[in-house]
């Protein structure tokens, strides 16, 4: 998922209720929660965002953010002030851009 002005706002995917006639994936509207791509372009302001700190990590940046490690390429999610990074792989469908 490119995000071109991040952050951005985003809903959670969720499988439908058996009862709601729908199936598959559905955005979870009770919910949002805030994205920021970590890239090589927003490396500092990524890491301003959240208040995470930019390391080197196995010879690569990497933003430290509550405890958790985040890569290049990782985004960080924020929900309820709690800030963890997720993996790229699979994101779009985990979440729905608002």
């Amino acid at each position: 998922m490119w995000i071109e002005s991040p952050p951005a706002r985003c809903h959670p995917l969720v499988e439908a209720s058996p009862d709601s006639g729908t199936t598959g994936l559905i955005a979870d509207l009770q919910v949002t929660v805030t994205i920021f791509p970590f890239r090589a372009d927003l490396v500092e302001e990524c890491a301003a965002w959240c208040g995470g700190t930019v390391a080197f990590v196995n010879g690569a940046a990497a933003l430290i953010v509550d405890g958790a490690v985040a890569s290049l390429g990782d985004y960080v999610v924020e929900e309820d002030g709690a800030y963890l990074p997720d993996r790229p792989g699979g994101f779009d469908q985990r979440y729905l851009l608002a």
